[in-house]
């Protein structure tokens, strides 16, 4: 990464944020031993076809991410009400949840996460979802707390959870949505699809008032 005399830092790292979705992966020389070109590009397309399918994955989750952060900032109502990353202290150490809704910083009004289910490993996504339902489910039985820098908002037990989602495409994806939201309709998490954010958007204005 040539900087150049012309290019400060603050610059290069605005681009990074901008295109590479604030990941940067910079590989070691390495030397490359093949019988043939075709063993060669065998090694390589192990070594980056298979990476980019992760980054693929996680491009999506960053898709729905931001078309949320997009409808939500763009919305009078709800914007003045928008948590970013809330640290969600429900059961064991406190974990992030993407966004939050928060009635005059004092109650959250909606608590959310966003997933990709169009995904080839199907053991992270149910690792994934498995851990933020058991958080979700602590939430239904006892409430929570959401920290913000020095101070607290409250969730109540029946704070509208909803899960934004890239949808599966292939059987098997189909197959691991099932088991992985299996719990959701009877903890009540809401499940939107990405291309449903705009609506789910309008309700919440409503909610709002």
């Amino acid at each position: 990464l040539e900087l150049g005399v012309n290019t400060g830092r603050g610059e290069i790292f605005w681009r990074m944020v901008q295109g590479w979705h604030n990941t940067i992966h910079i590989d070691p020389p390495r030397r490359l031993v093949a019988t043939d070109i075709d063993t060669a590009l065998g090694i390589l397309s192990g070594l980056y076809l298979s990476r980019r399918a992760v980054h693929d994955n996680r491009h999506k989750v960053t898709k729905v991410r931001q078309a949320v952060k997009t409808a939500y900032t763009d919305s009078a109502k709800i914007a003045p009400h928008l948590v970013e990353a809330p640290l969600v202290n429900a059961v064991g150490k406190p974990r992030k949840f993407d966004f939050g809704v928060a009635v005059e910083h004092e109650r959250m009004l909606e608590i959310s996460n966003s997933f990709s289910f169009a995904r080839k490993s199907t053991t992270d996504v149910l690792d994934s979802t498995e851990a933020w339902t058991w958080r979700v489910d602590n939430i239904r039985s006892a409430g929570g707390r959401a920290i913000l820098d020095d101070r607290e908002i409250e969730i109540p037990s029946d704070t509208p959870v909803v899960a934004f989602v890239y949808p599966p495409n292939t059987t098997e994806q189909k197959e691991t949505f099932v088991s992985a939201t299996a719990s959701w309709k009877e903890l009540e998490i809401d499940v939107v699809e990405v291309s449903n954010i705009g609506n789910h958007t309008w309700q919440l204005e409503q909610r709002i008032g």
